[in-house]
């Protein structure tokens, strides 16, 4: 990669980066603009995938080598665009149909070994499996048993805030009630993991603010923040005033 490639990349990771933050003081065109290129870089990227990626080698590959198996998946993926043709519409029912079918008979067997076997299997296992001993009351032993009892409770008392067949009191209600708490850790550890996510995404942004901030890039991030900031200023001054007068 030569000086110019990297100093012209940095230049619109820096711009593009400064637009999508400007949506933190309000809606603009920049934050737009950003948005817009994103979805149909985006877009683009997938299809030119697909097209390069997949359909030359399954589809214009083997017919060029003499080979006619891809022509019945080329139309029933050519039968989706007939949705564009009212007149020929119905040959798409075909294609969807097809589709349904086959997703269904290929994902329903391994959801069920996937989510229910294999969670099954994750549960009773280690109730039958002790590799310390039954006598063994050492802590890693202790540990294990309590992590194993707190697995076995959440699991059953989860099941039950959700088996409505019988009504909620007494003992399956106090059972309902932990499943409760068990939900509740399990959403806030599932938030606090996409919210970290986020964060690792937010402090990558910042840190390629940080590097571009410097001689060797042209002092992109400088330049570009200041623009950025001017721009809105002036779109500020020109557009929202006026109709807040209105």
């Amino acid at each position: 990669m030569n000086d110019f490639t990297m100093v012209l990349g940095a230049w619109v990771a820096t711009g593009l980066t400064l637009c999508i933050f400007s949506f933190l003081y309000e809606d603009n065109p920049l934050f737009k603009m950003a948005e817009h290129l994103y979805i149909g870089v985006t877009i683009g990227y997938s299809l030119t995938s697909l097209i390069f990626n997949s359909m030359g080698p399954n589809i214009y590959e083997p017919l060029k080598a003499g080979r006619l198996l891809p022509i019945l998946p080329t139309l029933l993926g050519l039968g989706f665009l007939t949705r564009f043709f009212p007149k020929w519409s119905w040959l798409s029912r075909i294609s969807f149909a097809f589709v349904m079918g086959y997703s269904s008979g290929l994902t329903i067997p391994t959801a069920i070994v996937s989510q229910f076997l294999k969670q099954l299997e994750g549960t009773v296992y280690p109730l039958l499996t002790r590799k310390q001993g039954l006598l063994d009351f050492s802590l890693p032993a202790l540990g294990h048993d309590f992590t194993v009892l707190v697995l076995v409770v959440g699991l059953l008392s989860v099941l039950i805030y959700f088996f409505f067949s019988v009504e909620h009191k007494g003992p399956v209600k106090a059972a309902s009630k932990v499943g409760i708490y068990f939900i509740m850790v399990y959403l806030g550890a599932a938030f606090g993991t996409t919210v970290m996510g986020r964060f690792s995404l937010l402090y990558g942004r910042l840190f390629d603010l940080y590097t571009y901030r410097g001689a060797k890039y042209h002092y992109a991030t400088p330049v570009l923040l200041v623009l950025v900031v001017l721009f809105l200023v002036v779109y500020d001054a020109k557009y929202k005033k006026p109709a807040d007068a209105a």
